[in-house]
């Protein structure tokens, strides 16, 4: 039996960058490589749309996964 791992792409936006494109990305990208190790891969999202952190919650908790992978990028107002 596979484990089900269930990747999660964060969603912020700071000084117009848009967390959501690359952690999208990011995440259907590891995705694809779990799933060519043999692993059954779900995801939170696989397109543009915003689910509230409860939301999150429910959909992996009813998907019934091992594993829960959440891509996010930080941000911070200054670069020091």
């Amino acid at each position: 039996m596979a484990y089900k791992i269930i990747l999660d792409p964060g969603g912020a936006t700071f000084n117009g960058r848009q967390e959501k494109d690359e952690a999208l990305g990011l995440a259907m990208s590891v995705g694809k490589l779990l799933e060519n190790a043999g692993f059954d891969v779900a995801y939170t999202r696989t397109t543009d749309v915003y689910n509230t952190p409860f939301e999150k919650a429910t959909i992996a908790n009813n998907m019934g996964g091992d594993l829960f992978v959440s891509f996010h990028r930080n941000s911070a107002p200054n670069a020091d």
